[in-house]
């Protein structure tokens, strides 16, 4: 699990929750949020995003749909009235070329 802060100190950040397991992946999405002014964790699993979001509600999710989990975590958000209020869910999958 990590947590990219934001480097703009009088603008207030967004949140954003990632669900892959590739961490070069991980590392542009979150390099391309940071620039977006968000704070993102990240996840490889259902377990670690849930403890992500047990302690920290996000404004967006950005998930591999490759993801073993993918399904499971958006069953959750689904079901959570207190998350879909505000989290965005960002379905996406990135498929090397052969």
């Amino acid at each position: 699990m990590t947590d990219v802060q934001v480097n703009a100190p009088d603008v207030e950040a967004r949140r954003a929750l990632v669900l892959h397991d590739r961490p070069l992946v991980v590392d542009l999405i979150q390099l391309t949020l940071n620039h977006g002014l968000f704070v993102v964790r990240a996840a490889r699993s259902l377990a670690e995003a849930d403890a992500i979001l047990a302690e920290w509600r996000p404004d967006m999710t950005v998930i591999d749909m490759d993801h073993d989990d993918s399904t499971a975590l958006l069953g959750r958000l689904g079901a959570s009235n207190s998350l879909t209020r505000s989290v965005t869910p960002v379905l996406g999958s990135l498929v090397a070329a052969t």
